[in-house]
């Protein structure tokens, strides 16, 4: 079994994340750049969790603003997390 690291594209750790549009990102593959499909992306402290669909991709479209564990975890991969800040998006 080959053990990865993930790439967030899309994602960069979150620097600000916007609550009403969700926690969103990208898992691809970090040596071949394909996406992985069916990785769980799960926001511990809110107890929210996503599977990625066919291109990669993932929305968290509930997620409340604060501080929270990213994870994601794929079968043949390393997990990987990291805290993340979810902040509200200011409407002009």
């Amino acid at each position: 079994m080959r053990i990865k690291l993930f790439l967030i594209i899309a994602l960069l750790c979150s620097l600000p994340i916007l609550a009403q549009s969700g926690v969103r990102g990208v898992v691809v593959d970090s040596e071949s750049s394909l996406p992985v499909v069916g990785a769980s992306v799960i926001l511990e402290r809110q107890n929210l969790l996503v599977v990625t669909g066919a291109d990669g991709s993932f929305l968290i479209s509930n997620a409340t603003p604060g501080e929270s564990n990213l994870t994601i975890v794929s079968y043949g991969y390393k997990d990987w997390s990291s805290t993340i800040d979810v902040k509200n998006k200011v409407v002009e």
